[in-house]
């Protein structure tokens, strides 16, 4: 195996150091905005908490309105001409 200089060894580590970092940040800020959400009432965690605006359920659909007649596939001619 090869001998890594002491500039590709303080790069890796300081490359590991900035991944653990960057994934604590990220943990704490989510962490925070979650519990503030929770506070507020519109939490993803929270479903039905009081205050939350709800995804309200497509109201059934009769038959759709047609403004063209359907299309009928025929090999027939129209009439008339």
């Amino acid at each position: 195996m090869a001998k890594l200089n002491p500039g590709s060894v303080a790069a890796i580590v300081l490359a590991g150091i900035m991944v653990l970092v960057l994934g604590a940040g990220s943990y704490m800020i989510s962490s925070r905005l979650n519990r503030d959400a929770e506070r507020a009432g519109n939490s993803a965690s929270a479903p039905n908490a009081p205050g939350r605006i709800n995804e309200q359920p497509m109201k059934d659909r009769t038959t759709p309105r047609q403004t063209e007649p359907p299309l009928v596939e025929t090999n027939v001619p129209p009439a008339g001409r």
